[in-house]
């Protein structure tokens, strides 16, 4: 096992906050209690995602849709996908020798989880709230001959309640900060694996290369940030790292930013091209003539595990 470190990992104890009960609506005096309501909303809520959304309106018009990223993401995704190196990591832990099922939390176009079920006859459940990663993933089940695979379906939004089944593996990949430092999402999620079942939280570790030169989002929850918070409630877990070099020459081209660079900008900033700031923009120009002498960066992914069977709480839900 290897530790991830970061001087970043502390969690704003203002993201942990709960949401007030109904008696004190009473203190709200000449507010109304929609006005009340919106102003907790967007002030108290503990999701990074709720931090994330604020942060896309404060930066104004250009906001790409759902779908214009998800044609992004299927761009760039064969140059910087995680998906291999997550895979043989699996391979190596173990974890597979013995699984049988297979519960994903956003999973995207599932190419992960429908290899993982071709090559070793994993049943596979999935809760995806995008349209067209869910269209994606049912066609290429269904052309690889897995539909029959796929057990259990949740389109929108992971619910942890309204899951059917028990799973030896529950695998997050970069979708936990949607649940952010919420202890009961966590504990229901620990309550759908088998005894010996095993949670992965996969999540952009501070050693990620667009983490360290700043161009993604400022509020997206790291691995390091979620071990932090988990060491402080007393949740037993291990953090592992997994790695992927890409080429410097994929995002720069005789001195200026290649049209895969500006889609991993468009990705990341979550705007459309002409709506990036130029800042942004010659960050990412200035990173990588840093890096041109190496040839490439670094994407590090940490990996958050936690084994059921070694939590010494029992979980009520």
């Amino acid at each position: 096992m290897r530790q991830l470190s970061c001087t970043n990992a502390a969690v704003n104890e203002n993201t942990q906050k709960r949401r007030v009960g109904t008696d004190q609506l009473i203190l709200t005096g000449g507010r109304s209690i929609r006005s009340w309501i919106r102003h907790r909303v967007t002030q108290a809520l503990p999701s990074p995602l709720a931090r994330t959304l604020k942060w896309v309106r404060s930066r104004g018009r250009g906001r790409l849709s759902a779908e214009a990223r998800w044609q992004i993401f299927d761009r760039i995704s064969p140059h910087m996908s995680m998906v291999d190196p997550l895979y043989e990591w699996l391979l190596e832990s173990g974890m597979l020798d013995s699984a049988e099922s297979l519960f994903s939390i956003g999973p995207g176009d599932g190419r992960l989880e429908l290899r993982l079920a071709k090559n070793f006859g994993l049943t596979v459940g999935y809760a995806e709230p995008t349209v067209a990663f869910r269209d994606s993933l049912e066609a290429s089940a269904d052309a690889a001959g897995l539909t029959n695979r796929i057990v259990e379906r949740q389109e929108g939004p992971y619910k942890p309640r309204r899951l059917t089944r028990r799973y030896d593996l529950i695998l997050s990949s970069g979708s936990w900060y949607a649940a952010g430092y919420d202890r009961g999402t966590l504990d229901q999620t620990l309550s759908a694996l088998t005894p010996n079942g095993v949670l992965i939280i996969a999540l952009s570790s501070c050693d990620d290369f667009f983490m360290t030169e700043r161009i993604t989002r400022p509020t997206v929850m790291t691995a390091e940030d979620l071990a932090h918070w988990l060491g402080n409630q007393g949740v037993e877990h291990e953090v592992h790292r997994v790695e992927r070099r890409v080429s410097n020459d994929l995002l720069l081209e005789s001195g200026q930013l290649t049209e895969l660079a500006r889609d991993v900008l468009s990705f990341y900033t979550l705007r459309h091209w002409y709506k990036v700031p130029s800042r942004d923009r010659d960050r990412l120009k200035a990173s990588l003539f840093r890096n041109k002498e190496r040839g490439f960066f670094t994407r590090v992914r940490g990996l958050v595990v936690l084994y059921k069977s070694r939590q010494t709480y029992v979980v009520h839900v």
